[in-house]
């Protein structure tokens, strides 16, 4: 389970953003007004506000109180869904903000019309003069699924209540190691590490 994972699209925008951190329970743990805490802290912060009776674990009711507590964030239309532009409304607050060129901070060295942005001459092939190769053009892509519409397992563009709840209920089960119904912050915050390492 990848705990403080991107994945969102920005509003009329067709490169993911890579920006936002996200809880087991896809909610947004940085970006915006929340700034860019560190994996381990933005955790950290989602433990404790899930952990309701503060025992220093969340159990499996927490676990789904919260679920269902995001889920009716982002159903911002009370349609008892929420589809992929319902996400970037609810979204559009937590995305990197433009430059003052209205260019995303990822795609700046695209500007001024030079290849990568760079200054730098290239060759034929899209090699540099300085021998170095192909550089790498546009954004970078984040291939992940999205948190929230990978609930949708009927293809049906959105993702109902208990769509939601579906995948928290997997969620859960990948984060209770143990089995014993019950996850514990070393648990949700060992998600950076791994999500680190990739």
């Amino acid at each position: 389970m990848d705990g403080c994972r991107g994945g969102s699209r920005p509003p009329g925008g067709d490169q993911p953003s890579l920006s936002i951190q996200f809880s087991p329970n896809a909610e947004p743990l940085s970006g915006g007004l929340l700034g860019r805490p560190k994996c381990e802290d933005a955790l950290s912060g989602w433990f404790d506000r899930t952990d309701i009776n503060h025992d220093g674990v969340i159990d499996h009711d927490e676990f789904l109180a919260d679920a269902r507590r995001q889920f009716d964030r982002m159903d911002i239309h009370h349609a008892g869904y929420v589809t992929a532009l319902d996400l970037s409304e609810f979204r559009a607050p937590y995305e990197a903000a433009p430059t003052d060129e209205g260019v995303p901070p990822d795609a700046a060295g695209q500007r001024g019309g030079q290849a990568g942005g760079s200054g730098e001459r290239r060759g034929p092939g899209g090699r540099s003069d300085s021998g170095r190769g192909p550089q790498q053009r546009g954004p970078s892509v984040d291939t992940r699924a999205d948190p929230v519409m990978s609930a949708d397992k009927t293809l049906s563009f959105k993702v109902t209540l208990q769509d939601f709840l579906n995948q928290a209920e997997e969620n859960f089960r990948g984060l209770d190691h143990n089995h014993d119904g019950r996850i514990t912050r070393e648990t949700v915050t060992g998600s950076c590490k791994a999500s680190e390492k990739k």
